[in-house]
């Protein structure tokens, strides 16, 4: 009964179509990455309707004030199992190092996407919707942690599909807001703001993780890094 602009109708799919997602569905997306399923097609529906919904949930009017403490951490949340889920869904299962995205320019279109309704969800809460905003100025754990995992993973996706198009560039957008991430994840040592386990994972997966392996190779393509 919510108009079709109205970003309620997206908080109350998340809690209800998405909660299904998390339930029902995410398991049977590692047994497929894993070469125990063979119903991709229904995973890949599953994973186009989160997307569908993240535009609407970060662009769209929000005027319940219990919705606006949490329409911030829930498309964070929502954008960023999307990503891992179609990682795996698009990887070939017999070759899991085989990068998941080459050569998929619509794939790439989305985690720009992404990236740029975040970045709208922000400045338009900035003035419109303090409770939303504040949920990111104040850097609440683990909402902070979520934000800067989510731009680092699209961050790197993006920057191995402009490898594999032979667009690289050692000053490119999306190489650089992998750096200013892991940047600020690494400024976290002495944060009161961030628990001691989100503390923990950073200093792991920027150092031994994918992250890990990423930043040292790009650091062999890029002088100064």
């Amino acid at each position: 009964m919510f108009p079709e602009d109205a970003a309620e109708k997206e908080m109350w799919w998340f809690l209800i179509r998405h909660s299904e997602f998390n339930e029902f569905v995410s398991d049977d997306v590692l047994k497929y990455y894993n070469g125990n399923a063979n119903n991709l097609d229904e995973l890949m529906r599953w994973s186009d309707e989160i997307y569908v919904h993240l535009n609407p949930l970060a662009t769209n009017t929000l005027k319940n004030d219990y919705f606006k403490k949490f329409r911030f951490q829930t498309y964070i949340t929502t954008a960023y199992w999307y990503i891992r889920a179609r990682e795996k869904l698009l990887s070939d299962i017999t070759n899991k190092k085989l990068y998941p995205f080459k050569g998929k320019k619509e794939e790439a279109e989305r985690m720009q996407n992404i990236l740029e309704w975040l970045d709208v969800l922000i400045d338009y809460a900035k003035y419109n919707e303090a409770k939303v905003y504040d949920s990111c100025a104040k850097r609440i754990d683990p909402v902070w942690f979520r934000e800067n995992d989510l731009r680092l993973e699209a961050a790197m996706h993006l920057v191995y599909y402009d490898l594999y198009e032979n667009q690289f560039d050692c000053n490119g957008r999306y190489l650089k807001m992998f750096l200013t991430s892991r940047e600020i994840m690494l400024n976290t040592e002495n944060d009161p703001v961030i628990s001691m386990k989100s503390k923990n994972i950073i200093s792991t997966s920027l150092s031994e993780g994918r992250f890990g392996y990423f930043y040292r190779t790009i650091q062999k393509w890029c002088d100064g890094i």
